[in-house]
């Protein structure tokens, strides 16, 4: 089923209560739900709201097919249809907020909160005509509400819960409208402050609820009207968050939820402290030609996630002729790891719509820098230092791309509609770990897509589609091998409708997806 926004009609005419007519910009255009040809779940604001959804991880919870791996705060896997992984070049799920893609590096995700949105989008199956890389599984979009010329508004809200064997939780959020000139210049602040207890305990290190977490989220939204067919918005959003531990224990009884170690003479292990923190920044031009319209979206984004953790490593068989008592505990202490991106995306597009033909082109560039640093500061026998260690790695890794993509729809008959998109991607990536040379590898791939759709009734659809997906390739850590871009070919066939006079809405689809190259451990 598809969550669909919910509208009182009035009473006095019979109607009683009806689904509302559901809009979505899925194919970077505006559409009525039920005519586009993909699998989709459609989340209105006031559902958002009901269902309590404070972010990625809660949307989860209601959308089928889509399942989420939390191993700390705001350091999520995510998967469609069983599509996704923590391991390969890229994510797998592509992430979208507004018109900016923040999915960009594997192992480093970017938070986003359910705050002052006007629509959640959940795009399943390959994207890759339209959203690219990283959209192999399918495509996760946040719509935030923009700014309005029509009256200054504002929402404070504060919530408080506990968490049973835990702690408690607190949550602030503030929203305001606030038009500076008529129907040409406004802003729009929504802001988030969550201070999250934890519930997981670490009784070596006589440590209570360690999975905590306290995070401040800050979105500021602009929007100029300069002309009647230029429109100018600007969006900067400011996210921390410091996490004390991850939310994941070792395997044992589902009662307990404990991390379990060995503490050695006294040695309070383990500790760990998280902290990911980015921001982001978007100015998005849309012209009006009259035939078309082009639209122009730059964004920035800088993001940081650190570790710091203490680990133990317990008994090792070691020969006899090391004369080393073999019940001899060996243990690394202060293990720091920092991942820090750097990065610039520009997408410009040309839009159109006819009574017969649909269709958009477009070009997508990104550069992402991605530094990495890890280390272990300390040895230990038996719980006793063991002279003073340091080893470390360092590695830079620089993505580059570019990708020209094209969309077209073209109404056969009143009732047949037929979709072709296509898209070609070029990736040059460059690695060096010390104290390995610079090596440089260059990725190609063409996806493409193609779909039919037939409105049975002006209630009911049927359609069927063939895309492609597809992730690049990239190295293998520490070393010069590289390995070859992922794909995957989906086959779906679905059907929307709504029943019962508009109070039911219905949305089911059988597909087949075929892997190859899948990117994994060996």
């Amino acid at each position: 089923g598809v969550p669909m926004a919910v509208g009182q009609d009035d009473v006095s005419d019979g109607k009683g209560w009806l689904l509302e007519e559901v809009i979505v910009t899925a194919q970077k255009r505006e559409e009525k739900l039920i005519d586009v040809p993909i699998s989709i779940a459609a989340i209105g604001e006031e559902l958002i709201k009901d269902a309590d959804i404070q972010n990625m991880n809660d949307l989860s919870y209601i959308v089928p097919n889509l399942s989420i791996v939390e191993r700390s705060s705001g350091n999520q896997i995510i998967s469609i249809r069983g599509i996704g992984n923590g391991i390969g070049s890229s994510p797998l799920v592509g992430i979208y907020l507004d018109e900016v893609p923040v999915s960009i590096v594997q192992g480093l995700t970017m938070d986003l909160q359910a705050i002052d949105l006007q629509r959640l989008e959940v795009l399943r199956g390959p994207q890759g005509t339209l959203f690219g890389q990283g959209s192999v599984g399918g495509t996760i979009r946040f719509i935030s509400n923009g700014p309005s010329f029509d009256t200054y508004e504002g929402e404070i809200g504060v919530s408080a819960y506990n968490t049973k064997d835990g702690d408690w939780s607190k949550n602030l959020t503030a929203i305001a409208n606030l038009p500076v000139i008529d129907n040409t210049l406004a802003f729009r602040v929504a802001a988030i402050y969550k201070d999250n207890g934890g519930w997981i305990d670490q009784p070596a290190s006589n440590t209570e609820d360690a999975n905590d977490n306290e995070l401040s989220n800050i979105r500021i939204k602009g929007l100029w009207q300069a002309s009647d067919q230029l429109t100018v918005n600007l969006m900067a959003l400011r996210y921390r968050n410091d996490a004390g531990s991850y939310s994941t224990t070792n395997v044992g009884s589902v009662t307990d939820s404990n991390y379990q170690v060995v503490p050695v003479n006294g040695l309070d292990l383990p500790s760990t402290d998280l902290t990911n923190d980015y921001d982001l920044y978007n100015l998005v031009l849309d012209y009006d030609l009259d035939f078309a319209n082009l639209t122009s979206s730059s964004s920035k984004f800088d993001g940081k996630n650190t570790s710091s953790s203490s680990s133990l490593l317990l008994n090792l068989a070691l020969p006899p002729i090391l004369n080393i008592p073999p019940e001899t505990v060996f243990g690394a202490f202060e293990a720091d790891l920092s991942k820090q991106i750097n990065g610039f995306s520009q997408e410009i597009r040309l839009s159109a719509n006819s009574e017969a033909l649909d269709w958009v082109v477009g070009v997508f560039y990104t550069d992402v820098d991605e530094d990495v640093e890890s280390g272990t500061s300390g040895l230990y026998i038996d719980g006793s230092p063991f002279g003073p260690v340091s080893m470390g790695t360092k590695s830079t890794r620089s993505s580059e791309s570019v990708a020209f993509f094209g969309n077209l729809s073209y109404q056969i008959s009143d009732q047949l509609v037929m979709a072709i998109g296509t898209r070609y991607f070029e990736n040059e990536k460059t690695s060096k770990t010390l104290p390995f040379e610079i090596v440089s590898e260059n990725f190609y791939n063409l996806s493409s897509k193609v779909s039919l759709s037939y409105e049975m009734t002006d209630k009911a659809n049927l359609y069927f589609s063939i895309s492609e997906g597809f992730r690049s390739g990239g190295f293998n850590f520490g070393s010069e091998t590289t390995y070859e871009p992922e794909s995957v070919l989906s086959y779906e066939i679905g059907a929307k409708a709504l029943l019962l006079d508009g109070r039911l809405s219905t949305d089911g689809a059988i597909f087949y997806s075929q892997y190859s190259d899948y990117q994994n451990n060996s």
